[in-house]
C-alpha cells in the first residue's frame, strides 16, 4: 500500500454525487419494500384490487387517519416501556468523544 498516495481521489463533488446515487438507489429498495409488502398484505387479506385502488387515488384522509391512529398507538406502547429499556434507545449524551 505503499503507493495509495498516488492515487487519485475523488473531487468533493464527485463524493457528493456518489453518496446521493447511494441514497437514491437506498431509498428505491425501501419504496419497492414497501409497494411489496402493500400488495403480499392485499393479497393474503383478500382485498378487491378495486377497493384498493379506490383507497390509494381517492380522499387520503382515510389514511392519514389511520397513519394517525397507528403513530398514536406506537406512542402509547413506546410510554408504557420500563425506564430502562427505553434507555438503550433514548439516551441523552453527547457522542463526541474527542481525545
Amino acid at each position: 500500500m505503499p503507493n495509495d498516495f498516488q492515487q487519485k481521489q475523488p473531487t468533493k463533488n464527485e463524493q457528493m454525487f456518489y453518496e446521493i446515487a447511494m441514497q437514491m438507489h437506498d431509498l428505491d429498495k425501501r419504496v419497492w419494500s414497501i409497494s411489496s409488502h402493500m400488495l403480499a398484505l392485499g393479497v393474503a387479506l383478500n382485498i378487491d384490487a378495486k377497493k384498493m385502488a379506490e383507497i390509494l387515488t381517492g380522499d387520503d384522509s382515510k389514511i392519514r387517519e389511520y397513519a394517525k391512529n397507528i403513530n398514536d398507538e406506537i406512542k402509547k406502547i413506546e410510554d408504557a416501556r420500563p425506564k430502562e429499556e427505553k434507555h438503550e434507545h433514548d439516551h441523552e449524551h453527547d457522542h463526541n468523544h474527542e481525545h
